[in-house]
């Protein structure tokens, strides 16, 4: 009865520090409203494309939590299934030091894979934290549930992959952990090798259900898998691709990860990053000799950690090197091995003081990144409204011009123009949905309809700049804010914003 209170006691204290750091690290975008760029589209009911991408399962999730992309909801709802998460990895490997489990919420909290979602793609930052959970409660299933565990963790990576599919990155990686972990443990290695095949086969059913039930999605719905970004048309053939190339760049990408990773300070956190790699190394080494395995489970051991960061970076390598930091969230599971790594030391403990205070200022820079990139995004977001209120002002004074009715074509791109500049001092902060960007929260054709209709409520009717673009009267046109840059052509207003 004790032990229940004790374990309860423990899953409310996880639940209370991972909205602590939600809150320090984001809370600035959950309490503002700030849109941009795939965030531009602020009501989401048009899921064609997500089911053309495999995530057939979103439009049903969004059923449930409403089509509006309320940020403080999302927030809500983002670290309340990331706190059951953390809660389900704890009980996994039964991580019962308070540093520990508060260390492990910080980095699974604030991170620039889950910053990066909210400055950009906020309205599916919540299914990404529930694909997660899904991820953990996949691995826990199947370790604990002893009769149909495995039927269990078969539904959740389908589940999974029909929200978001690279959080299958996450069991396969919290797979690995386990299994490292027993090793380490000194079991029998025939049943570690007999639970390797089975975990292996399991993922593979996972994934061939998935498939089989996306095809039926597909067929039923008339929609077909794009070809485009984030496709997974295509994913798992290797023609004309040799395989050693892509192993040596799929770990060399998740070398790089962490010698450079996307955070403030970060060549100085690409040295912290190399020292807790080494204070790994050196605590299995220490445990190994400790421990006394044998050699069959050195063995094991040592084939485990060498196809660990291909299990971490296991998207990397099916998608043949199409990736970007919203799909790398399972990077951050490395933190979790080097805590259970150090979970049992004594407080006192060199190691262990050491390996925390590099954590602590990892989370510190990781605080410090978020906040000046959701200020960015705030500062850009201003700027837009700045200049398509003045654009709106000048189509309005277009003879012939009537709100509504006449369609207007938006020429080029705000972030390419003559008003766009780099503001100093934000170089640093780059990302997905950053740093390919010029300061202006419209990005592509489509974000200027969202913007204009759902974000400033304008009524608009708005034809694609492109097929505008080279005709003779659009390319005599200077771009915006010169007198000429607004034009009636053909009964369309045309805006050129850049050339």
């Amino acid at each position: 009865m004790v032990e229940i209170i004790k374990e309860r006691i423990n899953y409310i204290f996880i639940v209370t520090i991972t909205f602590v750091f939600g809150f320090i690290g984001h809370g600035y975008i959950y309490l503002n409203g700030i849109f941009s760029h795939d965030a531009s589209r602020i009501f989401q009911n048009d899921f064609s494309f997500q089911i053309s991408l495999g995530r057939f399962l979103q439009p049903i999730y969004l059923w449930f939590r409403g089509y509006i992309s309320a940020p403080f909801l999302i927030g809500i709802i983002s670290l309340s299934f990331l706190s059951l998460a953390i809660c389900v990895i704890v009980k996994i490997f039964n991580i019962k030091k308070t540093s520990s489990i508060i260390l492990l919420c910080a980095i699974l909290t604030i991170n620039a894979t889950i910053s990066l979602g909210n400055a950009s793609y906020m309205p599916w930052s919540d299914i990404y934290m529930l694909s997660f959970f899904l991820s953990t409660v996949a691995v826990y299933s199947y370790i604990n549930v002893k009769k149909y565990g495995f039927i269990i963790t078969i539904l959740c990576i389908v589940i999974v992959c029909g929200l978001y599919q690279p959080y299958f990155a996450s069991i396969v990686a919290l797979f690995i952990i386990y299994e490292i972990i027993c090793i380490m443990s000194n079991e029998n290695d025939k049943k570690i090798i007999s639970d390797g095949i089975k975990e292996i086969a399991t993922l593979l059913i996972g994934l061939l259900l998935y498939y089989l039930v996306l095809n039926v999605v597909l067929k039923t719905t008339g929609i077909s898998l794009s070809d485009g970004s984030n496709s997974i048309n295509g994913v798992g053939t290797f023609r004309d691709i040799s395989l050693i190339q892509l192993i040596i760049n799929t770990y060399k990408y998740f070398a790089h990860s962490f010698i450079r990773p996307i955070t403030y300070h970060h060549n100085f956190c690409g040295l912290i990053n190399i020292m807790i790699f080494i204070l790994i190394i050196s605590r299995v080494i220490f445990i190994v000799k400790n421990r006394k395995l044998s050699i069959s489970n050195n063995v094991l051991l040592f084939v485990s950690l060498m196809i660990l960061p291909l299990g971490f970076n296991i998207i990397y390598f099916i998608s043949k090197g199409s990736v970007h930091e919203l799909v790398t969230y399972s990077f951050y599971l490395v933190y979790l091995f080097a805590i259970i790594l150090i979970d049992d030391l004594d407080k006192h403990s060199v190691t262990k003081k050491i390996q925390i205070f590099l954590l602590f200022l990892l989370i510190l820079n990781n605080i410090i990144y978020s906040n000046q990139l959701y200020l960015k995004k705030d500062l850009e977001f201003k700027s837009t409204l700045s200049v398509m209120t003045r654009v709106i002002d000048r189509i309005e004074q277009t003879e012939g011009y009537e709100v509504g009715v006449t369609p207007i074509a938006i020429v080029g791109d705000l972030n390419s123009s003559a008003l766009s500049v780099k503001r100093f001092g934000f170089s640093e902060i780059v990302g997905i949905g950053v740093d390919d960007f010029g300061g202006y929260s419209t990005t592509y054709d489509l974000t200027y309809y969202w913007y204009l209709s759902e974000i400033l409520g304008y009524p608009v009717t708005l034809l694609s700049g492109y097929e505008f673009k080279n005709l003779s009267e659009v390319v005599e046109m200077d771009v915006f804010p010169s007198s000429n840059s607004v034009k009636m052509i053909n009964g369309v207003v045309v805006v050129k914003l850049s050339y």
